[in-house]
């Protein structure tokens, strides 16, 4: 059994840190990690180094109440927020050259980045925590506790890696709550 933890104190499983500053291999697991060369959906021939650079890049910010432009030097290196400044906005994030909301890009862009991810940079890894969980049940934590492409906080790399591994991945894309609150 694989289950999303929203914190890292729970008693009943073993917890698998997946924070950035995690030990080997599994920070290797977090939206943050610099991998390399992960294709930029909607942007043919475009390739970013983490998950969290193709939605910060993407990001349309410029000044309040005009059309904001995408940043293509977020595709390097590890990934970092891009801050809005003083008269900046965000007007949502380009995907084939039109803007989509929050909800549209965590599902257009980082989930299908980080199933990429998963089945391109960190096989191994994946597979070690499917074997044990066949042994014991396990627990995914990241550090941030949104499960909901809806809910403006960060979605959690644990929640959509537990969705991945326990192959409810289709009910998070259709935006359905798949995790008790």
């Amino acid at each position: 059994m694989i289950r999303f933890c929203r914190t890292s104190d729970v008693s009943d499983v073993d917890v698998i840190d997946m924070r950035f500053n995690a030990r080997q291999p599994y920070c290797r697991l977090n939206f943050d990690y610099q991998h390399g060369q992960i294709p930029v959906p909607g942007l043919r021939g475009m390739y970013a180094e983490s998950v969290t650079g193709i939605l910060e890049g993407l990001r349309l910010v410029g000044p309040t109440g005009r059309p904001g432009k995408v940043n293509c030097g977020y595709f390097v290196g590890a990934g970092r927020p891009r801050p809005l400044k003083t008269g900046q906005w965000c007007s949502g994030y380009s995907y084939k050259g039109r803007a989509v909301n929050l909800a549209e890009a965590r599902r257009l862009l980082i989930i299908p980045s980080y199933q990429w991810v998963l089945a391109n940079k960190v096989q191994a890894v994946v597979a070690k925590i499917s074997k044990l969980a066949r042994v014991r049940a396990v627990g995914l934590y990241d550090g941030y506790g949104s499960a909901d492409l809806h809910v403006d906080a960060r979605l959690s790399a644990a929640a959509v890696l537990t969705a991945y591994l326990n192959g409810e991945l289709r009910q998070l894309l259709q935006g359905l709550p798949i995790y008790e609150q």
